[in-house]
């Protein structure tokens, strides 16, 4: 295990500017700055960029997160990207999938599972009714750190909220 980034000089010679770049299956996802770190100090993945359900987040110097280029803590001034491998735990209770092959969930209510969710044209519902319908199909198209909910009628889904009060963007947020 290396300690040492590959930095870059900057303006102030004992702080650095650390921009941790998530890279999932290979690719990268999102990323945040965690500004004026003092050189030496800890890496530590900021709160978010967390996700429920990664079994784990390591630190590495170069984007392939190449065995070998593990690093622990900041030892460059000026502006540096960390690219962190996220490991998605076999817990987790869904499978992300792509657009070309779509893995499809009928979505309950957390606290009641008599309540699922439907695309209602251009508005997601909670329904008693039971799940019999391409209406009533999701599948989570992306990654733990940037998906889309898809339903099977072709319809993407981000927020909304139903007459009954069903917030939505509450339901993914308890997923992740």
């Amino acid at each position: 295990m290396i300690a040492l980034l590959a930095g870059v000089s900057g303006a102030w010679a004992d702080t650095a500017d650390v921009t941790y770049q998530i890279v999932y299956n290979g690719s990268n996802s999102i990323s945040a700055t965690v500004n004026d770190l003092e050189i030496g100090a800890a890496l530590s993945l900021p709160n978010q960029l967390k996700r429920g359900y990664i079994e784990s987040y390591t630190f590495y110097s170069d984007a392939a997160c190449t065995a070998g280029n593990e690093v622990t803590t900041v030892t460059a001034s000026g502006d540096v990207t960390v690219y962190v491998k996220a490991v998605l735990s076999a817990s987790c209770p869904i499978t992300f999938s792509t657009d070309a092959n779509p893995i499809w969930y009928v979505l309950t209510g957390k606290n009641n599972d008599d309540w699922c969710l439907y695309a209602d044209g251009t508005n997601i519902k909670a329904s008693q009714d039971v799940p019999s319908t391409d209406a009533h199909k999701w599948a989570f198209i992306g990654n733990p750190f940037a998906f889309k909910l898809k339903n099977n009628n072709g319809k993407y889904a981000l927020a909304s909220e139903d007459n009954n009060g069903f917030k939505f963007r509450k339901f993914l947020t308890c997923l992740f």
